[in-house]
């Protein structure tokens, strides 16, 4: 039995003789290395390849042409060598102290994307049916679940420093061409104690160098990651090449590309998820710009420099200390805090006219032949807000602009000028003053919507020859323009504001073509609404009329209400027309063909309601006296053309309309019909006529009704009830 006993334990200690002695290679051979890749290979769109593994107990790991690939995200990883310092033994006796471990030329290569391979997920979960699990209430946390939230995190007594090598990343466009300039990328990290600290640096010659270096304090239990990361980054920028940044910004095909060198350093503070502090200082020499919105031009800044010190306090706190940006362009300064109750921003600054006319000619319309060799724009803004009250207030001056003009001399001491101060509370406004102030234009107001007074003047002649001296302007125009406003409260708490634009004579022209003849203007308008109307509540009042080159209109809308289906408004029409006039100004707008004309005095009066997008007439009254109407080489001409709703022969007592009868099986059907009025579907281009009148000298005819389903189908989807 001894002799049993002890062959047993000579065989056992044999073969773990044998395991130990021949473990490394084990766990180094081809067997093993494939059993454990495809334990892990088991996603459809992605795969994991080694070429060879080696480990021993004294030799370190060793792994050789690493490659990683997802297709699904467009993202391959290639390595030439993982090496470690540590062997078995020394990881079998202290398995969280991992050593140094070197990671020799890794490429992350973003691939194109055609097709994406979507994972499968469940379309629906079904619930449990687990006595333990309630659906209807809170689930209470069992102490088991407590101690494991509790519980040491993964990270804890781990020792490591890894050490990257020859690193690269390449972005790859639709053409295969790598957007990111060539470069290596070195980095090294170690993690002791909880605390990440690293240092990553990118070398790319004569395309400059970015280094970042910082550190992660590690939550110290299993808590929420990001609600308890304590973390610190420092940037270095030097002579760091902007074009590929630009480049890849640009895919979405309105940001700029274009070239740039950018030095300077920037330190990010966080804590969690409330906390983050900015503070760094970047510029930028060399910086060209094209494409985008940009258009033709190409702007060029030999030198700009931004400063910044803000960040987060909290959740609902926010600072910006200091921001400054200094340049070609101008020097511009802005400070300011937000918090739950209260805030204030301030932004003052000098904008450099000369550059923005000589970089962006075209962004600006400028003229041809235009040089401004001088010139300011100077601004300052405040904003302040604590609790439901705020107050803003701006004032901005472009002064000594000067340059030429086709070789002339021009020059203005102050181009214009703009000055407003006012305040919010209750959601009532208050302008305490608004002046602006041109060489051709004049605007002053003043108070509260219950008393506010606005008055303003226009040369239009001036404008155009001061504006016209700088920028390319398609309209232009002479006469004084004369604008006043006023509103107060009426008598059903709404506001009511009343308008006034007058001209004793006023023409336009649009790039050199008369477009509104001279003639006398004068227009007036009153609106009675709420102050919330535009928030869709309550109901509004509008009325205007006027008197303008073609004739005189007025035209009214009362009880415009807000609905589901749209505005809902009832309205009154009256007119008075030169037709030839009107003909002539709609040929200038290119609103009416050259070929088509017509002339007469047309009078119109007209009411009905607009529901949405359907516009009815309960009333119509129209004639025209001299009716020409040309088109091509085919004429019309009628000597008085009247067209009227029917209405019943009173007889001196009160008027009663009685209308053909119309049978409908749904009230959407009779709508559909008209709904005894002429109605018009703006959205589905029908038309509905009912009881008009016409008379003329070639006939007078009675439309009891008339339909088009479709007036872009006039002839196939047209019927209709003549009388005459």
């Amino acid at each position: 039995m001894k002799k049993i006993i002890l062959v047993s334990a000579l065989c056992l200690g044999l073969a773990f003789c044998l395991l130990v002695l021949f473990l490394p290679a084990l766990l180094s051979s081809r067997f093993v290395l494939d059993k454990v890749l495809s334990r892990v290979n088991t996603r459809p769109a992605a795969s994991l390849q080694i070429k060879d593994f080696n480990i021993g107990w004294r030799k370190g790991l060793r792994i050789d042409s690493l490659t990683y690939l997802d297709s699904a995200r467009g993202l391959q990883v290639s390595v030439d060598q993982v090496l470690g310092d540590r062997g078995l033994l020394a990881l079998l006796a202290a398995p969280k102290k991992l050593g140094t471990i070197r990671v020799l030329n890794p490429v992350c290569d973003l691939l194109q994307r055609s097709k994406v391979v979507s994972e499968s997920h469940p379309a629906s979960i079904k619930k449990s049916t687990s006595t333990g699990i309630s659906h209807t209430g809170p689930q209470k946390t069992s102490p088991d679940k407590q101690l494991v939230d509790q519980s040491a995190p993964p990270w804890e007594d781990v020792a490591v420093r890894i050490i990257v090598e020859g690193g690269r990343i390449i972005v790859r466009d639709n053409t295969g061409k790598n957007d990111v300039p060539e470069g290596t990328i070195a980095l090294t990290s170690s993690l002791s104690d909880g605390t990440v600290n690293y240092t990553v640096k990118w070398q790319g010659g004569a395309q400059g160098e970015l280094a970042a270096d910082g550190y992660l304090n590690l939550p110290a239990q299993q808590e929420s990651f990001l609600e308890t990361l304590v973390a610190k980054t420092h940037l270095t920028f030097k002579r760091f090449q902007l074009a590929p940044i630009l480049a890849l910004a640009a895919r979405g095909g309105k940001v700029p590309t274009g070239k740039g060198l950018l030095d300077g350093e920037i330190t990010l503070n966080g804590a969690g998820l409330d906390k983050l502090d900015v503070l760094g200082e970047l510029s930028c020499t060399g910086l060209a710009l094209s494409g985008g919105i940009l258009g033709p031009d190409r702007p060029k800044v030999d030198r700009i420099a931004v400063q910044i010190d803000g960040g987060k306090k909290n959740a609902t706190n926010w600072y910006l200390s200091k921001f400054s940006l200094d340049g070609d362009p101008g020097q511009v300064n802005g400070s300011g805090r937000y918090g739950a109750r209260d805030a204030t921003a301030r932004i003052k600054g000098v904008l450099q006219l000369p550059f923005f006319f000589t970089q962006l000619p075209h962004l600006f319309k400028l003229q041809d032949g235009v040089v401004v060799t001088s010139g300011k724009l100077s601004f300052d803004a405040g904003l302040a807000r604590k609790d439901e009250e705020r107050q803003v207030h701006m004032q901005a001056a472009a002064r000594q602009v000067a340059g030429l003009l086709n070789k002339h001399r021009f020059s203005w001491s102050r181009a214009a000028s703009l000055d407003l101060a006012g305040s919010e509370s209750a959601g009532k406004i208050i302008v305490d003053n608004l002046d602006v102030t041109t060489a051709f234009a004049h605007l002053k107001g003043k108070g509260k919507p219950a008393d506010f007074s606005l008055n303003g003047s226009l040369d239009l002649a001036r404008a155009n020859q001061q504006i016209g001296r700088l920028f390319a302007l398609p309209w232009s125009g002479v006469g004084r323009l004369f604008v006043q406003a006023t509103s107060k409260t009426a008598k059903d708490n709404r506001y009511q504001i009343q308008f006034q634009a007058t001209s004793p004579k006023i023409s336009l022209s649009k790039q050199g073509k008369t477009v509104l003849p001279a003639a006398p203007l004068k227009i007036n308008g009153r609106v009675v609404a709420p102050g919330n109307w535009l928030q869709k509540k309550g109901r509004a009042d509008i009325s205007l009329d006027g008197t303008l080159w073609p004739g005189k209109f007025a035209v009214s809308a009362t009880d415009i209400t807000h609905r589901s289906a749209g505005i809902s408004t009832g309205y009154d029409l009256s007119v008075n027309m030169q037709l030839q006039r009107l003909s002539r100004l709609l040929h200038n707008l290119g609103s009416l063909p050259s070929t088509t004309g017509f002339a007469g005095q047309m009078r119109a009066v007209a009411a009905g309601y607009l529901a949405g997008k359907t516009i009815a007439l309960r009333e119509l009254d129209a004639g025209i006296k001299g009716l020409a109407v040309t088109r091509g080489t085919t004429s019309f001409k009628e000597d008085n053309l009247i067209v009227r709703t029917k209405k019943a022969d009173a007889g001196g007592k009160a008027p009663i309309a009685v209308h053909k009868l119309q049978v409908a099986s749904t009230l959407k059907k009779w709508q559909k019909q008209g709904g005894a009025f002429v109605s018009f579907d703006l959205d589905k281009q029908r038309l509905a006529c009912r009881d008009l009148l016409l008379r003329s000298s070639l006939a007078d005819l009675d439309i009891h009704s008339l339909r088009v389903d479709d007036l872009r189908r006039i002839v196939q989807s047209w019927q209709a009830d003549l009388s005459g």
